[in-house]
This record gives structure tokens, sequence and C-alpha cells, in this order.
């Protein structure tokens, strides 16, 4: 199974993320995160971040103002 990461990008305001199905993992501040359906998360403005889901995932994301790719 191929998965691809997205790009470590930052975002000009909040950017808010609803996990409806399967799994998302996030890295922030070199730390991975493993978040579930059901979950809610919140970055907060310039927060800089990738992610990815090994199995898939349905999510919701919330997202006003540019996205700022990072030169990681």
């Amino acid at each position: 199974l191929e998965f691809r990461r997205v790009l470590f990008r930052s975002h000009e305001n909040f950017e808010e993320f609803y996990i409806i199905s399967g799994e998302l993992l996030d890295t922030s501040n070199q730390i991975t995160k493993i978040y579930k359906k059901n979950q809610y998360i919140i970055y907060e403005p310039n927060t800089i971040h990738s992610s990815f889901s090994k199995n898939g995932c349905l999510i919701l994301v919330i997202s006003k103002g540019k996205n700022i790719i990072s030169k990681l």
C-alpha cells in the first residue's frame, strides 16, 4: 500500500480538522500524533505540520487564508 505525506505547511489562520472515519497521522514539532474517528483538532495560526493516512481517512477541514508550504 502506497501513501503520501502532505508537504509541511502552515496557515495564516486557525485550521480545524474533524475525523469522520479512519485515522489521520499528523506531524508537528517532530511529534506525530494519531487522530481517530470523531476527534476534532484545532491548529493555531502559523503552526507547521504535515498529514498523512496509512489506511485512508475521511476528514472535514476548515481553513481560511493561504497555505504556506514550508521548506523542511
